[in-house]
C-alpha cells in the first residue's frame, strides 16, 4: 500500500451525481469513456474527476451511488 496524492493517480470521485438520474451500469468498468454513452449532455460538462488523498492505511467511504475509482478504472454502482 502506498500513500494517494493527486500527482499519482489516486482516487477520483464525480461531484454530484446524486442529483443525476440513476444510470444503466456499464458492462464494462474499466474506462471513464465507457460511462460516457450513459450520460446526458449536461452530466458530460458536469464530470470533472476531483483526485482525493489518501494516506497508507486509511480508507474512504461513500453512498453507493457515488462515481468512482482509480483514473484508469472507474467505478460507477448504480
Amino acid at each position: 500500500m502506498d500513500d494517494t496524492f493527486i500527482d499519482n493517480d489516486g482516487l477520483h470521485y464525480i461531484p454530484k451525481p446524486h442529483k443525476w438520474s440513476l444510470l444503466n451500469k456499464p458492462l464494462l468498468a474499466g474506462d471513464v469513456e465507457g460511462l460516457m454513452p450513459f450520460l446526458t449532455e449536461e452530466q458530460k460538462a458536469e464530470f470533472k474527476p476531483i483526485p482525493i488523498e489518501l494516506k497508507k492505511g486509511y480508507a474512504t467511504f461513500h453512498h453507493p451511488i457515488t462515481i468512482h475509482g482509480i483514473y484508469e478504472k472507474w467505478i460507477c454502482y448504480k
